[in-house]
């Protein structure tokens, strides 16, 4: 089962200007990770949360409706 996700992670190693907030449905927190490397290969894993559905919802709904 999917569960929503919220890593934050710096998009490049030794930024310590911006920590970026990166939300996605992941099996667990190895495989959250996984995706945020993905997307930011270069990135600086900083924590990794569980977040309830309302948070995911507000962060991740398509605003181009």
């Amino acid at each position: 089962m999917l569960m929503p996700y919220k890593v934050s992670l710096r998009e490049d190693k030794g930024d310590t200007k911006l920590t970026l907030l990166f939300y996605c449905l992941a099996e667990d927190a190895d495989h959250a990770e996984e995706q945020a490397m993905k997307a930011y290969p270069n990135g600086w894993l900083e924590t990794i949360w569980e977040c309830d559905d309302e948070e995911y919802q507000y962060f991740t709904r398509n605003t181009n409706d």
